[in-house]
């Protein structure tokens, strides 16, 4: 299961890199902090019903200048427990995100104030 995930990340990573112009290490990872331009687009632009995918939300940001940055943080193993998302989980986001990149994204924003990208 490791090593799916592992293989997926990369390959997100990838379309980010290649897309959206930016290099993000794991564009699976829930936690975001962002700026109050960002937060207002998000605010008037994401549809009420998405719970999201991270990785949308990031490339639809890189996608339309918005400067994204990432702090490391170093994650030990997990010491019990089992992961919330199974191998089921892992294939439907990984399809979901195809199904993204072959037809569009599910919202928009408006382009970074100040830029014309």
């Amino acid at each position: 299961m490791r090593s799916v995930r592992m293989l997926c990340v990369r390959l997100l990573r990838l379309v980010i890199r290649v897309s959206g112009g930016v290099r993000i290490s794991d564009p699976t990872s829930g936690f975001r902090a962002i700026r109050r331009p960002l937060l207002d687009a998000f605010a008037a632009d994401f549809p009420a019903h998405y719970l999201g995918d991270t990785f949308e939300a990031v490339l639809v940001a890189a996608r339309r200048g918005y400067r994204l940055g990432e702090i490391p943080v170093e994650m030990r193993e997990r010491q019990g427990g089992r992961p919330s998302a199974d191998l089921y989980a892992l294939v439907q986001s990984m399809l979901r995100a195809c199904t993204i990149l072959l037809t569009g994204t599910t919202f928009d924003l408006p382009h970074r104030p100040g830029t014309s990208r």
